[in-house]
């Protein structure tokens, strides 16, 4: 490690905050105020943001990137932690019966609005059959921000359902109504939201899929994360993704062989 090249929190590396502390003691001996370069080192390190010593702020700037490291090299790569979300999630299901996993047999698809690893999430799962669950997570989501939800974007819309077929007329071809059986409208059974890609960083942290095995053995089919499809991870939330506490299976594997 360069330490000449470490900067302080005023983004000034070393290096540079010695030059200046070289300067400080020439300009103030031409005042006839003279200092030590020990002392101007001092001075330099507390005008950029450290207000302890020089030899202490070395420490700390050091240490500060160390602790860094070590945190980075901590946290897993997105992939495996998306690997890591799909077993938490699957998991839950298990947990709730709302999975089989001894059972082959193709089921009613579904969703769970959940907590998952400390964020809101939606967990949905459709049955593909030969004994495969599509399994898909929407984890840090918020339907208030997603705009083709009824506790979102359509809020303001008057909900057709229950009203009289005289009152909904004034609704038709108008933008001001929907019902709520709508193809516009989320109903968590896809793998991805309805709403646009472009979208999805304003009600969506953390987006993945994968296949579920249950007839060739127990095990989500993510290969060691090159299997996880409709990924999506938004910037502001990757390092909450890396840094989820591992899956302990629940009698499955998190990874195994993806079938065709």
């Amino acid at each position: 490690m360069n330490i000449q090249q470490l900067k302080f929190p005023s983004g000034r590396t070393v290096a540079r905050c010695k030059q200046d502390a070289k300067q400080l003691v020439k300009d103030l001996k031409l005042s006839n105020s003279p200092i030590t370069f020990s002392e101007a080192l001092n001075q330099i390190a507390v005008q950029n943001g450290l207000n302890i010593s020089w030899e202490r702020a070395l420490n700390k700037i050091e240490k500060d990137i160390i602790d860094k490291q070590i945190i980075i090299k901590s946290l897993k790569n997105p992939k495996l932690a998306q690997t890591h979300l799909l077993g938490h999630a699957l998991n839950k299901l298990i947990n709730k019966n709302l999975i089989n996993m001894e059972s082959t047999e193709d089921a009613e698809p579904g969703y769970l609005e959940c907590e998952l690893e400390g964020k809101p999430t939606i967990i949905n799962w459709h049955y593909a059959g030969y004994g495969e669950i599509r399994l898909s997570v929407w984890w840090n989501f918020d339907k208030t921000k997603h705009p083709q939800h009824l506790e979102g974007g359509y809020k303001g819309k008057v909900l057709l359902d229950n009203l009289p077929e005289s009152e909904q007329r004034q609704y038709w071809r108008t933008n001001k109504g929907i019902y709520s059986t709508s193809n516009t409208v989320e109903k968590y059974q896809t793998a991805e939201p309805l709403a646009k890609k472009s979208r999805l960083k304003d009600f969506i942290g953390v987006l993945c899929s994968t296949w579920v095995e249950r007839k060739n053995g127990k095990y989500l089919q993510t290969e060691k994360g090159n299997r996880i499809s409709n990924s999506y991870i938004r910037k502001a939330d990757k390092g909450s993704l890396c840094n989820i506490s591992d899956c302990i299976p629940n009698d499955f594997s998190l990874t195994g062989k993806f079938h065709m």
